[in-house]
């Protein structure tokens, strides 16, 4: 996505020769070939969150997180996301210490922009960039996930499996409360 520098994996995208096409509007397009036969052009298109009707699967994990302190236990109050452009239902798995499920959510949002692929002779939606940037409005929407837990490590998973659905993920930030070095879980303790 050119608007924030994003990227994401398309595999079932697969396209063979892509070429940028500027009309007489001076509107770009990019078209491709799909199959290895080459009988099959089409268009990247904005405005479509899908692959000609099948989801486009998404999702970031991020590492366990541990605050630069794996040893230590911690007090895990929240987990707050940032997103941008949250069109249509975005699962949220939050994990503690390894693969333990702690809490899943999800969250509802409203865009309406996108990307997809479609037959040549679709209308093309999305227009100038930068003009199409500016009409949006669009906005960061911070949200925050209660967590309240004791672990040495957070990690969690966003997710969106739906047609015309997507999401962009610009950032996460912990709130925690270190216990003390001498706190420690007696049944890793050897003596």
């Amino acid at each position: 996505d050119r608007r924030y520098q994003a990227w994401s994996v398309w595999d079932t995208l697969n396209p063979r020769d892509m070429q940028v096409f500027v009309d007489n509007s001076n509107i770009e397009h990019l078209y491709f070939i799909k199959d290895l036969a080459g009988t099959s052009v089409k268009e990247i298109e904005s405005g479509r969150y899908n692959d000609e009707g099948v989801a486009i699967s998404a999702y970031w994990e991020s590492p366990a997180l541990d605050g630069g302190s794996i040893d230590i236990t911690k007090r895990f109050i929240d987990l707050g996301i940032v997103l941008r452009q949250l069109n249509g239902i975005l699962g949220i798995t939050i994990y503690a210490d390894g693969q333990e499920i702690i809490k899943e959510t999800n969250i509802n949002g409203s865009s309406s922009t996108g990307y997809g692929s479609s037959m040549i002779g679709d209308e093309w939606i999305g227009g100038n960039i930068s003009s199409a940037i500016s009409e949006l409005g669009v906005t960061n929407e911070p949200w925050r996930l209660v967590i309240k837990r004791n672990s040495r490590t957070i990690k969690f998973r966003i997710e969106n499996n739906r047609i015309d659905e997507s999401f962009a993920f610009l950032g996460y930030i912990l709130g925690y409360y270190p216990y003390s070095y001498y706190r420690f879980d007696s049944d890793r303790k050897v003596y």
